[in-house]
C-alpha cells in the first residue's frame, strides 16, 4: 500500500510539473511577443528614417536630372552608386569611388578624343574642298585666258587676211590718171584741194627724179583696167578741161 501511494504521488508530481512547465512556457511566449511588439517600432524607426532619407535623396536627384538638359554620365553613375550603397546600408569606400571616377574620366577622355578626331576629319575635308574650289577657279581663269587668247589670235589672223586682201586689191588697181606734177608741194596741194571740192579723190605721190630732186605728182584713182581709167579721163576732159594721161602705178 505504501508503495502504491508513493507511486501515485510521483505520478501526480510529474503531472503537476508537466502542466506547470506548459503554463510557464505559454506565459513566457505571450510575454515575449508582447515585449517585442512594443520594441518593434523603436527598432524599425531607424529603417523608416533611412527610407525617408533615401526617398528625399531620390527626389532631389530626379529634380537635378530634370533641370539638367545634358547630365554628365559620371555624375549619374555616382548618384546611382550612392543610392545603392545607402540601400545596402554601407558607405562607398574611397578606393572604389576613386576607381569609379577614374573610369568615368577615362570614358570622357575617350569620347573627347573621338570628337576631336571627327572635328579634325571635318576640317581636313573642308580644306580639301577649298583647295579643289581654288584649283577649279584657277582652271577656269586659265580656260578664260586661253579662250581670250585664241579669240585674239583669230582676230589677228582675220585682220591679216583682210590686210592682205586690201593690199592685193590695191595692187590689182594698177592704172591711175596723172593730173600734174610740181616741184613745189604747195602747188600740188592746191590742185588736189580744188579736185577734191569737185567730188574727186586726188592724192599726191612724191617722187625723186635724178638730177631734178623731189617732184610732187597729183593723181586720181587706182583702176584695175585701162578702160576704167579711160572713162574717168574722158570725163575730166569734158567737164573740167583737164588733160590727164594714164600711167602705171603700184602704190
Amino acid at each position: 500500500m505504501i508503495r502504491e501511494r508513493e507511486g501515485s504521488k510521483g505520478i501526480r508530481f510529474f503531472i503537476v510539473f508537466f502542466f506547470a512547465a506548459i503554463f510557464f512556457f505559454a506565459v513566457g511566449f505571450i510575454v515575449n511577443r508582447w515585449f517585442f511588439a512594443k520594441e518593434a517600432p523603436k527598432s524599425q524607426a531607424p529603417s523608416t528614417e533611412k527610407e525617408a532619407a533615401l526617398k528625399k535623396i531620390d527626389s532631389d536627384r530626379k529634380g537635378e536630372d530634370a533641370k539638367k538638359k545634358n547630365p554628365i554620365v559620371g555624375e549619374e553613375k555616382e548618384d546611382l552608386t550612392f543610392y545603392k550603397t545607402l540601400q545596402n546600408g554601407k558607405e562607398p569606400s574611397p578606393l572604389k569611388q576613386q576607381k569609379t571616377e577614374e573610369r568615368v574620366q577615362k570614358k570622357e577622355e575617350k569620347i573627347q578624343k573621338t570628337e576631336d578626331k571627327g572635328q579634325k576629319k571635318e576640317e581636313k575635308e573642308q580644306k580639301t574642298a577649298e583647295k579643289s574650289q581654288k584649283s577649279e577657279k584657277t582652271d577656269n581663269k586659265e580656260e578664260k585666258k586661253q579662250k581670250e587668247k585664241s579669240k585674239a589670235e583669230v582676230k589677228n589672223k582675220i585682220a591679216k587676211k583682210e590686210k592682205i586682201k586690201a593690199d592685193s586689191s590695191s595692187k590689182e588697181k594698177r592704172f591711175a590718171l596723172q593730173i600734174a606734177a610740181f616741184k613745189e608741194k604747195d602747188k600740188a596741194e592746191d590742185v588736189a584741194g580744188s579736185l577734191k571740192k569737185k567730188g574727186y579723190e586726188p592724192y599726191i605721190v612724191p617722187v625723186t627724179i635724178p638730177e631734178k630732186g623731189i617732184w610732187y605728182r597729183v593723181r586720181i584713182g587706182r583702176f584695175a583696167t585701162r578702160p576704167d581709167a579711160q572713162n574717168i579721163q574722158a570725163k575730166l576732159k569734158k567737164s573740167e578741161g583737164i588733160s590727164a594721161f594714164i600711167t602705171f602705178t603700184t602704190e
